[in-house]
């Protein structure tokens, strides 16, 4: 890695599934080394799974077929949620909330 002998602190954030015991985790190297600061080990805050029911949901596919399609098109999407018509059906799955 770069950051090996890098001089600055540098921070790591992993989303995944729910590999390495998290969903999400987060790790700063300084002087050599990596240490982890927080792992959320929830797989209902995990943007895999996210992508699963939407590939389940949306697309057919079963879970852990598809999901990198979605990822990789996420960028291509329109987020006006008054013009983006996928939004009113992804609106009955899931609902964001003020603590997230």
């Amino acid at each position: 890695s770069p950051f090996a002998t890098s001089e600055t602190p540098v921070m790591i954030s992993v989303l995944d599934g729910t590999g390495d015991l998290g969903s999400i985790s987060l790790y700063i190297v300084e002087g050599g080394s990596m240490r982890q600061l927080r792992c959320n080990r929830s797989m209902f805050d995990s943007l895999g799974t996210y992508y699963g029911v939407i590939s389940s949901t949306q697309g057919g596919w079963t879970m852990l077929s598809s999901e990198g399609r979605y990822m990789g098109a996420a960028a291509y999407g329109d987020a006006d949620r008054r013009t983006n018509t996928v939004y009113a059906k992804l609106r009955n799955i899931f609902s964001l909330q003020p603590d997230g």
